[in-house]
């Protein structure tokens, strides 16, 4: 058998043409003099009609575009292994393939970035942060909110009861609560940096102490868990996988400039939710608070937006409460005022 091949010597990029004479035994010689039987050579996967490569032991190389010759030697000789050119030549392995690499990177958009980032944002300092949260505040005040017309003493209450709680955490956090007044905005939400503000209308939408002080324990449950960092990381793959792989923080910390532009349409994922409200059930609780006075407060916010039916589309353009930037209320109702139940 003759097969038609170029030969490399393995010193240059030069190659010289060649025409190999196969005999029984597998045996062939080069035009460099030298012989080598088949079942020395480590013989290339075919891949559909693309050359294939036999590297000899002294370093050479030969490139040829016979694949159905080297098959056959391959075969007879038993050298090679032609797996890879069985799967991408058969239609039900490609569809194999195709669906399996689609699973994938599915599984890895729903599952594995939440894990990472959340790997990542529990590895990034809390000082990281701290800059960033005067300078969102800042933003914010710019283009939302105004200073607050609430009671100096009530004021002072609140925060004495806020401080009392913030005390109880054992993380870097420097929490501090500011009042302000959000126009129409019965609002509240935490900074990663541990910064929460609340806004007059919310505090005058609550009929108890419990219901303001199981806001905060929420915001304070986001911020314990990083869900802020989190969702940014999340919605930036690149730098995240960058940091993971790396362990290199200021890579992710160059993604969190955009905290304030994200703080204007801030929405939590169900599952933030469901941890801020346990968070929060936990810390009430553990003060002798209700949780049924949080669940109360959320049925009127529910009712404050919806005074005259308004729809789920437009509820969603609105960044005007805490309830429309913590989803999933009917639920969270439920679990809060079950909660209050296993505490008699």
């Amino acid at each position: 058998m003759q097969l038609e091949a170029f030969l490399y010597n393995g010193q240059t990029s030069k190659r010289t043409r060649c025409v190999l004479e196969i005999g029984m035994d597998g045996r062939f010689q080069l035009p460099n003099g030298l012989s080598w039987k088949w079942q020395q050579l480590k013989v290339s996967q075919r891949i559909g009609h693309s050359a294939r490569f036999l590297d000899l032991p002294d370093g050479s190389c030969l490139e040829t575009s016979d694949n159905d010759l080297v098959d056959q030697l391959c075969t007879q000789f038993g050298q090679g292994d032609d797996k890879l050119h069985i799967l991408e030549s058969r239609t039900r392995y490609v569809l194999a393939s195709i669906i399996l690499t689609a699973l994938a990177g599915w599984w890895f958009i729903a599952s594995g970035i939440p894990v990472i980032a959340n790997h990542v944002a529990h590895a990034l300092p809390a000082g990281v942060t701290q800059e960033l949260g005067d300078e969102t505040l800042s933003f914010l005040d710019e283009i939302l909110f105004h200073e607050s017309q609430l009671d100096a003493s009530q004021q002072t209450d609140i925060r004495s009861q806020f401080q009392a709680l913030a005390s109880q955490q054992h993380s870097d956090f420097r929490y501090k609560l500011h009042f302000r007044d959000g126009g129409g905005m019965a609002n509240a939400f935490a900074l990663p940096s541990g910064d929460i503000v609340i806004t007059d209308q919310l505090i005058a939408l609550a009929e108890h102490p419990d219901a303001v002080i199981g806001v905060l324990a929420h915001e304070i449950g986001h911020v314990e868990y990083r869900h802020i960092i989190r969702r940014i990381l999340q919605d930036s793959v690149l730098p995240l996988v960058i940091t993971a792989v790396t362990g290199d923080a200021t890579v992710a910390t160059t993604v969190l400039a955009g905290l304030p532009t994200l703080m204007v349409e801030a929405h939590y994922s169900r599952e933030f939710e469901s941890e801020a409200d346990q968070f929060a059930i936990q810390q009430l609780q553990a003060n002798g608070r209700n949780p049924a006075h949080l669940a109360a407060l959320l049925s009127q916010l529910e009712a404050h937006i919806h005074p005259d039916g308004e729809t789920e589309a437009e509820e969603k353009s609105s960044i005007g409460s805490w309830f429309s930037s913590h989803p999933g209320t009917e639920e969270r109702i439920r679990i809060l005022r079950e909660s209050e139940a296993s505490t008699r």
